[in-house]
């Protein structure tokens, strides 16, 4: 009787022993049939997730490359929403990266940082591409065009004639007289018989001279000539005074029909006139000082790169004259001077402006200012059609606004004073933010009009109709002297600039050092986490395939957290990948991998941190840099015997049964470097390119994906179509059964997995509802389970 009650005893425990261990050779394997009844869509793919695609736009001109912050968010980053992905943008740099999101997200948070300090968040709707545009435009461009390098002019080697000492000397019949050493005396061309040519390599002191047509005067060669006087008439004379020359006019300097180029240096004693120059012009790339007014009248050109120093009363650019600077004017001296442009001229400014006085722009003129115009008096804009593009405005006293003239302010242009007036005009704002700065009072005399992207800073504004609302227009606002949001940077086009800059850039890759993730690191700048920077995903799988088992799903249950880690274009640089075995439901030895669908096993530098046997044992092979052998796409062992990473507390199952047996795994920390100097582009590397794959008892030609995922190069494909499996590669149909049922499941979150051979469908109430709906019911399943049927340490 004892025996017999023995025996039963025995046949009881194998028999409990044989339920807890899932084998394949069973010819009738365990199957719930809550989930063979399931009647799933075809299609359905058995997500819990939304993989999409976000591309964000950044609409601001900058004075440097500098490049505004993207960054991701599952909710509200004030309100403690969790970063998702980072990255640069610029208006000639596109942000676009995959998301991978749970099903359930209906928005996600995107905050853009710019470079100079303020930010903006935005939340937006989820959809299969994510678009959106940010715009706060700061800018401060730098102009070019200043003094440069000229010629030293020709040698006094060709001469007709070689004068020196004193006395009076005639040019005619097209000569060359060329003073080599030292001469004072008198000069004149004999127009009516050729003209000619007046060469100086040396010093010459002439008394007066005209010069007439055919005539040419050439200081060259470090020479220098002064004249007691000038006058000319004609229209075919030159005079050309190369670099390390000087020319030196101790008399009023009147141009009359000639062209004029100034390379080295020009003194006038008395005014400058640049009147009457027909198709001629005067050019000036070297430094002209006026010690008399200054004036272009009746329709001349007159080019500056160079430097020009007048210290008389005034400057007039009179009657259609056109000035264009690219280089540096000072109007100064010891009384106030006025830069009056009139009657039609023209003034293309693209270098620095700076007057000691006012200056007052009237009469119809038409004004391109790129640069700066500068004034320690009045700025009066009285009339005329006045366009700045990054320029700079100063009147140091104050800035009048006269007769409807209208100020055009573009791409980061600013107006600085202390009192500002509109008596009427409007000021328009277009492209990059502007700024107006009004360190007294401004003020609005009628209905004028601050108009478009321009923030004017002022802590007494002051009109006399309406209310500010109705002067400042179409996105120009009002701030405080304390409060101002855009930045300008100082430059020599701006030597005030506006704004605080956080720029600071230690690495020298474009990311300010508050917005890099990796400041000193020139091949790294930000951070992009899955989930996100707190989470875990769960992947797990069944594994008895071709077979079905249990449906419980902890046959191997696998955390997985991550960064993918990108330099300033928002190349992929390195991936550093982590993963954390909660279950092993089985009692086979199965490993675990993943395969880099569309990176070829070339494209990555290096692979470390997998677990693999030790030599001999391994039936793995890996290139020299890691990833597997004999794969078209790179492959990624993560653990080749799970066994080698489990701390088991006893028991056959690892942390499936409530038994208060607990085990511990070691956490796999595997880092893929694509290389610093060899990035990944973004586009190549989504969510989907992570195709994760079970290795069944470390049979490397068995392999156990997600559904519709296709296996790797090492797989073989006999066991498709057989047992419970309907695989068809030609139909593009992977890991499935009949009634469409998966092997494998990612779910975005720490999954509270069942309990030992308890299904699924019965573990989560809400499973069966959500995948008979193909996953638009109850995209949330995975956060309501029956407590009674989870494991729970």
């Amino acid at each position: 009787m004892k025996t017999r009650h023995i025996l039963i005893l025995f046949v009881l425990i194998i028999a409990i022993a044989t339920s807890c261990r899932k084998i394949d050779n069973d010819p009738k394997p365990v199957t719930d049939p809550g989930m063979e009844d399931l009647v799933i869509p075809a299609g359905f793919d058995w997500a819990s997730y939304n993989d999409v695609t976000i591309s964000i736009e950044v609409e601001t001109t900058q004075a440097t490359a500098a490049l505004s912050k993207i960054s991701v968010f599952t909710d509200n980053p004030a309100k403690g929403g969790k970063l998702l992905a980072s990255g640069s943008a610029s208006d000639a740099n596109v942000f676009t990266t995959p998301l991978r999101l749970p099903a359930k997200a209906e928005t996600i948070f995107v905050k853009c940082e710019f470079p100079f300090g303020s930010s903006k968040t935005e939340q937006l709707q989820v959809a299969k591409v994510i678009n959106y545009t940010f715009s706060n435009a700061k800018s401060g461009e730098m102009k070019t065009g200043f003094k440069s390098t000229n010629e030293i002019g020709p040698e006094c080697d060709d001469c007709d004639l070689e004068i020196s000492g004193s006395g009076s000397y005639t040019i005619g019949n097209g000569q060359k007289v060329c003073v080599t050493d030292s001469f004072t005396g008198s000069v004149s061309f004999e127009s009516w018989n050729g003209g000619g040519t007046l060469q100086i390599c040396g010093t010459a002191n002439i008394s007066s001279l005209q010069l007439t047509e055919n005539a040419h005067i050439i200081v060259t060669q470090d020479g220098s000539l002064t004249l007691g006087s000038f006058s000319a008439w004609g229209t075919t004379g030159t005079i050309t005074v190369y670099e390390n020359a000087t020319l030196i006019v101790n008399n009023d300097f009147m141009t009359q029909g000639y062209s004029v180029d100034i390379q080295g240096r020009l003194e006038v004693n008395g005014k400058l006139v640049v009147q009457n120059l027909a198709s001629n012009e005067f050019l000036n790339s070297g430094i002209i000082d006026i010690n008399g007014d200054f004036q272009l009248n009746n329709g001349p050109t007159f080019f500056n790169t160079g430097i020009i120093n007048a210290r008389g009363s005034e400057f007039f650019l009179n009657n259609n004259s056109n000035l264009s600077n690219s280089g540096t004017m000072n109007i100064d001296s010891d009384s106030d001077n006025n830069f009056n442009i009139n009657q039609g001229s023209t003034l293309n400014n693209n270098g620095s402006i700076d007057v000691t006085g006012d200056i007052n722009i009237n009469s119809g003129s038409i004004i391109r200012n790129n640069c700066a115009m500068i004034c320690s008096g009045v700025f009066a804009a009285n009339t005329g059609d006045f366009i700045n593009n990054s320029g700079f405005l100063k009147g140091a006293q104050e800035f009048n606004i006269n007769n409807n003239n209208r100020i055009a302010l573009n791409d980061g242009s600013m107006i600085s004073t202390v009192n500002l007036t509109m008596n009427s005009g409007n000021i328009l704002g277009s492209g990059g933010l502007n700024s107006i700065y009004v360190s007294g009072t401004f003020t609005i005399n009628d209905n004028n009009l601050v108009d478009g992207p321009i923030e004017t800073a002022t802590d007494n504004l002051q009109f006399w109709t309406g209310t500010q609302g109705d002067h400042f227009v179409n996105g120009a606002t009002v701030v405080g002297l304390d409060a101002i949001t855009n930045y300008i940077e100082a430059t020599d086009c701006n030597p005030d600039g506006i704004g605080d800059s956080m720029m600071l850039d230690s690495d020298g890759d474009g990311v300010s050092d508050e917005l890099d993730d990796y400041p000193n690191d020139i091949y790294r700048a930000f951070n992009n986490y899955f989930p996100d920077e707190d989470g875990v995903a769960s992947i797990v799988f069944e594994d008895l395939w071709p077979a079905t088992g249990d449906y419980d799903f902890n046959d191997l249950v696998v955390a997985v957290f991550g960064n993918e880690v990108t330099n300033a274009n928002n190349e992929i640089v390195e991936i550093d990948i982590n993963f954390d075995v909660k279950a092993v439901g089985a009692g086979f030895r199965n490993g675990f991998g993943w395969q880099f669908a569309g990176i070829t096993p070339n494209q990555i530098q290096q692979v470390t941190g997998a677990v693999l046997r030790q030599s001999g044992e391994s039936t793995i092979s890996l290139n020299a840099n890691g990833t597997e052998q004999g794969q078209d796409s790179a492959v990624m062992i993560v653990v080749e015997n799970l066994e080698d990473v489990l701390n088991r507390a006893g028991g056959e199952m690892f942390n499936t049964v409530n038994n208060g047996l607990v085990g511990t795994s070691d956490l796999i920390e595997m880092n893929i470097l694509f290389g610093e100097t060899s990035p990944i582009s973004r586009e190549l590397i989504g969510q989907q390119a992570y195709n994760v794959f079970l290795i069944k008892k470390q049979n490397r030609s068995t392999e156990i994906h997600l559904a519709d995922r296709m296996p790797t190069n090492l797989m073989t494909t006999e066991l498709f179509g057989t047992s419970q499996d309907v695989s068809d590669p030609a139909a593009g149909v992977y890991f499935k059964t009949a009634t469409h049922l998966p092997w494998a499941l990612i779910i975005l979150g720490d999954f509270a997995y069942p309990l030992e051979t308890i299904a699924i469908i019965d573990a989560y109430p809400n499973f069966a509802a959500w995948a008979q709906s193909g996953g638009t019911s109850f995209p949330d399943w995975y956060e309501n389970p029956d407590p009674s049927k989870i494991w729970t340490p």
